[in-house]
């Protein structure tokens, strides 16, 4: 499957041939505010953005480290402070009231005496079968249930086991797709899903990624879903 080149500076970043350019320009400007307005040039299938003179942050592309325990990140130079702040407290929950420092290029991130989560920063493993995931110690059990019985249907009841920092997650006996998956394929992706994942929803999942998938042609062999852009669309 052919794919597009997006280059910001220090940031590449990879899309599906034809994803629409208006969208893309959008999604950069969402992660990058300088590039509100920005020059976007197109060579080949290389797609490079650049901030006009004069946006704030345009003419410095070093990038800022954002560190949080052993996490490392990196953001422009420019990123609004407040929008990094939000951003750090939804993917860490326990950064609600955290306290942030910043030497040169460089902002800390720390939880307050007290936050839950704050005095450990080792992750939780979430384990349901083959998948394994890491969340922030600190993270709410009742989202993270939540979270799982969205991607997997059959753990809308499921049995939850801790022990020290690894969440054990189980489909109860009887729960539909328990213990096999699908294999979901599309050009070069492949991915996988619990057996019982409703079709449609998986449909909808896959154009919301893959814009050309809208009224993708769908083959199921076995435990095999292939997607495949119908001729003419947009994005194929």
């Amino acid at each position: 499957m052919t794919i597009l080149k997006v280059v910001y500076g220090d940031t590449n970043l990879e899309v599906p041939a034809n994803t629409d350019i208006n969208a893309l320009k959008a999604a950069m400007a969402e992660n990058f505010p300088e590039l509100k307005n920005a020059n976007v040039t197109t060579e080949g299938n290389v797609i490079t953005f650049s901030a006009k003179a004069g946006t704030k942050g345009a003419n410095n592309m070093e990038n800022l480290q954002v560190v949080y325990g052993d996490t490392r990140l990196e953001v422009p130079v420019g990123t609004d402070l407040n929008a990094l702040k939000a951003a750090m407290a939804e993917n860490f929950p326990e950064l609600k009231n955290s306290n942030v420092s910043q030497e040169g290029n460089i902002i800390t991130f720390s939880a307050k005496a007290g936050t839950k989560g704050a005095g450990d920063m080792e992750n939780l493993k979430v384990v349901y079968g083959d998948t394994q995931l890491e969340v922030p110690v600190g993270t709410d059990i009742a989202a993270l249930k939540a979270a799982m019985a969205e991607n997997f249907p059959e753990l809308k009841n499921a049995n939850v086991e801790q022990v020290g920092n690894t969440v054990t997650f189980s489909a109860k006996a009887g729960t539909k797709g328990v213990g096999d998956v699908l294999k979901v394929v599309y050009g070069d992706t492949n991915l996988e899903v619990p057996v019982g994942t409703d079709i449609a929803s998986l449909k909808g999942a896959m154009a919301e990624n893959f814009p050309e998938l809208k009224n993708a042609n769908v083959v199921q062999e076995g435990n095999t879903i292939t997607f495949s852009a119908k001729a003419g669309t947009k994005g194929n």
